[in-house]
């Protein structure tokens, strides 16, 4: 709200400049009052705060849990020490801090890129199946022969896809491969396994993205 007086205006400007305020500093002094005093303390608590919250919010990041268990405790600590809360209230209040927090945080699943990656894939396929069974000047790839529940992609193909729906394929390709959510081979004299393999289809020898199709079951 703005100052109508500008005397007073001027002295409140220099007034604010010297001043800091004091939470700061006294919320300061207390965590090394209670860290002199007790130096597992705030471990602690920070790990109950975590556990709750963990146990609480199992499909969330557990990054995020422990960044938000950190802000439960401050909040924790300084409703006790600037605010005048009791103990009980304070954790109660940090508490619910904190759900609000991850409520507007996404959850693992949300974050997974692969899982998403997969989904976007399998759409990807049923709209362009005529391009794996023959059916349509283009190809993109088709069914193993030898195992049905394999969709062999050819990378060209693949990057395009991916790239589409916004996602990098070489990442996704080291996450599946990860996953066991596509087939890879190990070269021998590297030991290094190789994500698009080589397979012989129709007596030619090509390079495949092996997708194996079961894994949402």
């Amino acid at each position: 709200m703005p100052i109508s007086d500008e005397q007073l205006a001027s002295k409140m400007h220099g007034l604010t400049q010297e001043t800091y305020g004091t939470a700061g500093p006294l919320f300061v002094q207390k965590l090394i009052e209670l860290a002199h005093k007790d130096d597992g303390a705030i471990k602690r608590e920070y790990e109950e705060f975590k556990q709750v919250l963990s146990e609480q919010f199992a499909d969330n990041i557990s990054s995020h849990v422990q960044a938000v268990a950190t802000v439960a405790l401050a909040d924790f600590y300084s409703s006790q020490w600037i605010f005048g809360l009791s103990q009980e209230d304070a954790a109660a209040q940090a508490i619910g801090l904190a759900e609000i927090i991850i409520g507007q945080l996404e959850t693992a699943a949300d974050a997974d890129d692969g899982l998403r990656a997969y989904e976007y894939l399998m759409s990807w396929y049923a709209m362009n199946i005529a391009a794996f069974n023959g059916n349509s000047l283009q190809i993109y790839g088709r069914l193993d022969p030898l195992k049905p529940d394999v969709l062999l992609i050819l990378p060209p193909a693949f990057d395009s896809a991916m790239q589409e729906g916004g996602f990098n394929p070489d990442r996704i390709l080291r996450d599946w491969a990860d996953r066991g959510w596509i087939e890879v081979q190990i070269r021998g004299s590297e030991d290094k396994r190789r994500l698009k393999i080589r397979k012989r289809v129709d007596g030619k020898i090509t390079s495949f993205v092996a997708v194996r199709l079961d894994v949402l079951e």
